[in-house]
């Protein structure tokens, strides 16, 4: 997956909870309401992942870019690249305000819009 290094980085502190703890880690890389100019007619973003796993974000909460709010498509975890054993680029989806981590998606492999229908 190609993302253009021409967007501005953004860092922010994903707070999430893991076997009961909260954890609150670094994460950078770049917004995913830059995925696209025009978000005429678009409904939702399906991120999938190298397991299966399909992350849907609708986009009223991809342009909603408030502080506290931002959902990004990391490459880095507290300093750190997302790397597979290969040490190819990763990216992991993580939506900043969902601590349960429901929405975020990690090893992404695609990207799908999802038009409203006519």
């Amino acid at each position: 997956m190609n993302i253009s290094n021409t967007w501005p980085r953004i860092t922010i502190v994903a707070k999430r909870i893991k076997h009961g703890q909260l954890l609150a880690e670094e994460y950078s890389g770049y917004e995913v309401r830059h995925l696209k100019d025009n978000w005429n007619g678009i409904l939702q973003v399906e991120f999938e992942s190298y397991d299966g796993f399909i992350a849907a974000i609708p986009v009223r909460e991809i342009l909603n870019a408030s502080p506290g709010n931002q959902i990004i498509l990391a490459d880095t975890r507290n300093g750190i690249p997302l790397c597979s054993k290969t040490q190819s680029k990763q990216y992991r989806l993580i939506a900043e305000r969902d601590p349960a981590g429901r929405r975020w998606c990690k090893n992404i492999i695609g990207i799908e819009f999802v038009e409203v229908e006519s």
